[in-house]
């Protein structure tokens, strides 16, 4: 819907920042609901923007998975390489990944104590955080860094995600706080990015190849609604990392 415009514009920014951090986009899987460039409402038919007159983000995304296929069944499949769980829908790409690999996971939609929301359903914390235990006992990473934008966000991994076994999750709020959207467009009568999905990438922008994670997220935590602070969770001798060996 229009009132969502500022998560797809979001997933279309973290996509071109990633490419040209120099991410081959191969190793990229999109998930977006694709009814926002051209929807009736958006007077620039074919465009989607992150900040008022900012440059078209639309093109050249890869949009792997759109509309139904935008599934949380769909999404655990990707991310564990479930390619039977994925037959028929979108591209069929999922992460083939192996213990050598560095995964980076960037969630944005709508979320609620223990949930995040997709278009037509939503995922709990004990079936994601499942599916990331799994991911790690089957060594299909060495180390992962997921970003997740919702609010609520930290009570996906709040007392659930493990502290040994190579996951660092940064959340937008924590479990208890909602998260905010910023760049109001009067003209197109809607928020155009979230806070803290706008920091981190303006952040990696910046300065992505010399921060650490936990330095990004202070940065972040300094941009944005002094209501909603970046929680961290999980293996937390992660946050010493660089972004850059996640982001490019």
């Amino acid at each position: 819907g229009w009132d969502n415009y500022r998560h797809p514009a979001d997933v279309c920014h973290a996509f071109h920042l990633l490419v040209k951090r120099g991410v081959p986009e191969k190793n990229i899987i999109v998930m977006m609901y694709d009814d926002i460039a051209y929807n009736a409402a958006n007077p620039d038919q074919g465009q989607i923007v992150n900040k008022a007159n900012g440059s078209n983000l639309y093109p050249g995304v890869a949009k792997d998975y759109t509309g139904e296929n935008v599934t949380p069944e769909v999404f655990l499949s990707v991310l564990q390489g479930g390619k039977d769980g994925v037959k028929g829908r979108g591209s069929g790409k999922v992460v083939e990944s192996g213990p050598e690999d560095h995964l980076f996971v960037y969630f944005a939609d709508h979320g609620a104590s223990g949930i995040v929301a997709f278009p037509s359903d939503y995922l709990d914390a004990v079936a994601l955080n499942r599916t990331v235990q799994d991911m790690a006992e089957k060594r299909r990473f060495a180390k992962m860094l997921f970003y997740l934008e919702s609010c609520e966000s930290g009570s996906m991994f709040e007392g659930v995600l493990a502290s040994d076994i190579g996951v660092l999750a940064v959340t937008a709020s924590n479990a208890t706080s909602p998260s905010f959207a910023t760049n109001y467009d009067a003209r197109l009568n809607t928020f155009l990015a979230d806070e803290f999905s706008l920091a981190w990438m303006q952040e990696t922008e910046l300065r992505g190849n010399k921060e650490s994670i936990l330095e990004q997220a202070q940065a972040v935590a300094n941009k944005i609604e002094k209501y909603s602070k970046p929680g961290i969770y999980g293996e937390l001798d992660l946050e010493s990392k660089r972004v850059a060996d996640f982001q490019g």
